[in-house]
């Protein structure tokens, strides 16, 4: 089954709400619009406009592109930076093999 683009973006508004410890209410009011509104964009029932996509990228300080990612997007720290770069540069000098599996091994702990 494929996602719609509604469903991916509602699921990643509302890890970004939650992340952000932000309310229905609260985010509605921060974009200016209904608090129903943000239950609907969150359950994938409607498709808001390009108006309240980037008034959410700003809320949550991202691009608006990253509102449709597939996975729920994480905000960059640091720390985290540092952290991908050793994984980056380890995993880089890996062969194929070994590739595969440290994608096994990913799978199985975030799956």
């Amino acid at each position: 089954m494929t996602t719609g683009l509604k469903h991916v973006l509602g699921a990643n508004v509302r890890a970004l709400r939650k992340a952000h410890d932000l309310t229905q209410a609260a985010l509605a009011e921060r974009i200016a619009v209904s608090p129903n509104m943000i239950g609907r964009i969150e359950r994938g029932e409607t498709a808001p406009s390009f108006d309240t996509i980037e008034a959410l990228a700003r809320v949550f300080d991202l691009t608006p592109g990253a509102l449709f990612g597939d996975a729920p997007p994480v905000e960059p720290t640091p720390e985290r930076a540092r952290v991908i770069g050793r994984l980056m540069g380890r995993i880089s000098r890996l062969s194929v093999e070994e590739l595969g599996k440290v994608e096994r091994a990913v799978r199985i702990v975030l799956d």
